[in-house]
């Protein structure tokens, strides 16, 4: 394992690993027509680009996530990176 090569595969591994835990589970998608999955994956890693941008204490990617899916506006905080 040496080179570029290998350092992009690490990457890559390492983002797709990221996804699964944070919950967007790309694996157990049903988009698979046209370009659909390349639409989902680009909102998948939006959406982690905006909860990794997010201040919010100690909180995990995954209780953000469902905080986000309860209160409003913990939601427009997540979305447009307003820092509590």
């Amino acid at each position: 394992m040496d080179g570029p090569a290998s350092a992009l595969e690490f990457a890559e591994r390492r983002r797709a690993g990221r996804l699964d835990r944070v919950g967007a589970r790309p694996d157990a998608a049903r988009a698979r027509k046209d370009n659909s999955p390349l639409n989902m994956n680009i909102l998948r890693k939006t959406a982690l680009m905006c909860l990794n941008q997010t201040k919010y204490g100690r909180v995990s990617k995954k209780k953000m996530m469902y905080k986000a899916a309860l209160n409003p506006e913990v939601l427009l905080d997540v979305l447009f990176l307003r820092k509590k």
